[in-house]
């Protein structure tokens, strides 16, 4: 990819002109810093939002699709990238060595799990630029998905997508996305996640969440092949669920307006999602979540 490639994804991701999302990619790499953070941060008024909402899943499942389509909703604000990397109150449990790989450290979650804890006070007060007291902040760190027990223990009555994806997708967009680095590489005998790791992730993150749901009418759930179908419809069904104002929607090709603000989507291949064994195993997992939330 050429440089310039590169600056043109930066700006549709920021959706800025190409100067301007140089700059704000620029701080949020050196907000991500704990030293320039501590320093940062007090630039910004601190505030707490009216409330919060986590966006659970596994790695490539459409978390990171469904984020930014609620996030142009204007009564939600959202960080610009995961919160694990703008405070250090999420744990990051990818490490260096196994990115969109974090069931090779299932040692290091399970004593979290038992032992550790998040903290609101310091996660609010590390993502003040992104939160404003009057909307809803927007939450979506793969590290949530394995959190819920301590996310509702500390946050006050907070609200989940849980957004599922077929397994054959997500294990395609991880081995061409991620590789597995140093520790992880030797592990694993090569450097490439195999499927069987990548399936016992997929089962192991979605399961999880799951076994943690405490109050299932806080639980929204998404399929995320449905939502490529139907986003307008899933859209309106996800706004209405957090009591979030109806908005305007439409849909121009791939081009996804919410209240006058666009989104490009597009499906992926249609090899990677039509598996009969992942529409098996995604149709088994939805059915044990409809079950978990009583809905049919």
């Amino acid at each position: 990819m050429s440089r310039f490639s590169a600056f043109k994804r930066v700006s549709r991701r920021h959706r800025l002109p190409m100067a301007y999302a140089l700059l704000y990619e620029a701080f949020i790499r050196l907000y991500a810093l704990p030293w320039a953070r501590k320093c940062l941060k007090f630039f910004f008024k601190e505030e707490r939002p009216s409330r919060s909402i986590f966006i659970l899943g596994c790695y490539n499942s459409g978390t990171t699709i469904l984020k930014d389509c609620v996030a142009l909703h204007p009564d939600v604000t959202t960080p610009p990238v995961e919160g694990s990397r703008l405070t250090q109150s999420i744990p990051d449990f990818d490490g260096s060595d196994w990115p969109r790989g974090m069931f090779g450290n299932l040692y290091q979650i399970q004593s979290y799990r038992q032992l550790g804890g998040v903290s609101s006070a310091q996660y609010f007060s590390d993502i003040r630029p992104w939160v404003s007291a009057n909307k809803v902040l927007l939450e979506k760190s793969i590290s949530c998905s394995v959190l819920m027990p301590q996310i509702d223990k500390e946050f006050s009555n907070p609200k989940y997508l849980v957004v599922l994806r077929g397994v054959e997708g997500v294990m395609s967009g991880i081995q061409k996305k991620s590789r597995p680095r140093g520790v992880a590489k030797k592990i694993l005998g090569g450097e490439i996640y195999p499927e069987n790791f990548l399936v016992a992730q997929w089962d192991y993150l979605y399961s999880t969440i799951l076994k943690d749901i405490a109050d299932p009418s806080r639980v929204k759930l998404v399929v995320f092949e449905e939502f490529l179908i139907d986003p307008i419809s899933e859209l309106r069904d996800v706004f209405r669920f957090f009591d979030l104002p109806p908005a305007d929607l439409s849909m121009n090709g791939n081009l996804l307006s919410v209240s006058g603000r666009d989104i490009e989507i597009h499906a992926p291949r249609a090899d990677a999602d039509s598996s009969g064994n992942s529409a098996a195993k995604v149709g088994v997992m939805r059915s044990l979540f409809q079950e978990g939330l009583g809905r049919k």
